[in-house]
């Protein structure tokens, strides 16, 4: 037992074995964050500024809710915080000495601007800056035993985080009716936010058949996504499957800050040297 503890705290201080996926990984992470940022350039004051539309409320004064919702009770900081966050994002996609700086402080900007506009998003942003904070510490180009340690921490939480979210995603769909009966997509595609003129006039959802087909078939991913990305042969075909899966999401229910999150965090999962 000893033995084995003693391999794995050795094979820890080696460096990455795909190196080059987790630098595509990590770039891209901070990349969807400056996406995001552009995505809402032309309503970025309705959402942070001072004539912003979404409802403002209070809380208990105690440390957490002053810091995590700052921007709602103090909307005068926005520009610094916005400003902070898109600049930080882009330093982050390179790697230097203290590239940790920036991107802390990306990640935590990054938590101001969600909280205080969290009614225009969605499980995209929540995913990203799950992902970016495992990414702070991340150095690929270094021969230091410690920051291999914590690339292979940060490569191992950023994998755990991506398969639990499809678990997770799958398991709750059981306790609901809508999925388990095959209605969930047809009823989604009806509800004009998350649907299309041409989906809805093709009639494609009074197909019942195909409706209920790619109900199921979007649950069995999530369920075999957990299992079948270990699995060497079919690991690429399953990411080639997700891939046409969410942008199947981003192009007809216009879920593309989601839809990029998803496509963006496979890279993880390459086997890029």
């Amino acid at each position: 037992m000893f033995t084995r503890v003693q391999t794995y705290i050795t094979s820890m201080q080696q460096p990455v074995e795909y190196a080059g996926a987790l630098r595509l990984f990590v770039r891209l992470v901070y990349a969807w964050f400056i996406i995001s940022i552009f995505m809402t350039w032309d309503i970025r004051s309705l959402i942070w500024g001072p004539e912003t539309v979404l409802m403002r409320f209070g809380g208990a004064s105690n440390v957490t809710t002053n810091v995590a919702y700052a921007l709602v009770f103090k909307l005068s900081l926005f520009p610094w915080v916005f400003w902070t966050h898109l600049i930080g994002a882009i330093a982050s996609m390179f790697e230097f000495k203290h590239v940790w700086l920036p991107r802390l402080l990306t990640w935590f900007t990054g938590l101001l601007l969600f909280y205080a506009g969290y009614n225009v998003f969605n499980a995209g942003n929540v995913l990203m800056l799950a992902l970016a904070f495992y990414c702070i510490p991340v150095r690929t180009k270094t021969n230091e035993p410690f920051q291999h340690i914590l690339n292979h921490l940060s490569r191992t939480a950023s994998i755990a985080q991506i398969v639990l979210l499809y678990l997770v995603a799958a398991l709750y769909k059981l306790n609901g009716d809508m999925w388990p009966s095959g209605e969930a997509l047809y009823y989604t595609l009806e509800i004009e936010r998350f649907s299309t003129d041409w989906i809805k006039n093709s009639g494609i959802t009074h197909q019942w058949f195909l409706m209920k087909a790619l109900t199921f078939g979007v649950m069995a991913y999530q369920f075999a996504f957990p299992i079948l990305i270990w699995f060497k042969k079919i690991k690429t075909p399953l990411l080639l499957v997700g891939v046409l899966f969410h942008l199947t999401t981003g192009v007809v229910m216009h879920l593309w800050d989601f839809a990029l999150a998803m496509i963006f965090s496979y890279a993880i999962f390459l086997r890029k040297k």
